[in-house]
């Protein structure tokens, strides 16, 4: 999808969508409730989670992990 919302509403081009969303919006929240960051280049996606405080950068808790850090 273009966006992260995609992946929570219709989508008109798309002609395989279910009935259903398979996420529902309230659920596309990090653990500490924060958005995640969704960013397409091409036909690649990253998604991340800013960590606890929800800034750049930062250790433990308060790290950032993406979707690249999982290959």
């Amino acid at each position: 999808p273009q966006a992260l919302t995609g992946l929570s509403e219709a989508d008109g081009n798309c002609s395989n969508w279910g009935p259903e969303a398979y996420a529902k919006p309230k659920q596309l929240k990090d653990p500490w409730g924060n958005d995640f960051d969704y960013q397409l280049n091409g036909g690649n996606f990253v998604i991340m989670s800013l960590g606890k405080d929800g800034s750049p950068g930062g250790s433990g808790y308060d790290a950032d992990i993406s979707s690249e850090d999982m290959e």
